[in-house]
């Protein structure tokens, strides 16, 4: 379940990008506008934005991934 806010969570196997774990999460109502990623190649945050058309990053089974909610709701992955 994603609490209002920042959540921090791993992402199962399976093959998504940025915009397919928001978009997932937005078809039961979450209300989801952003994901980060810790980029230890470059040392810094990448962050996508839902629906812009840049930085849609593939997202690595069972890595940390920061994802902003405006609304509580359960989502399975």
């Amino acid at each position: 379940s994603f609490s209002e806010g920042w959540n921090l969570v791993g992402i199962p196997a399976g093959t998504y990008t940025a915009q397919t774990v928001l978009d997932k999460i937005n078809s039961i109502l979450g209300n989801a506008t952003e994901i980060n990623r810790w980029d230890k190649d470059n040392g810094t945050w990448q962050a996508y934005i839902n629906e812009l058309p840049f930085n849609n990053f593939t997202i690595e089974s069972y890595c940390g991934y920061l994802i902003r909610v405006n609304q509580t709701c359960v989502c399975g992955f």
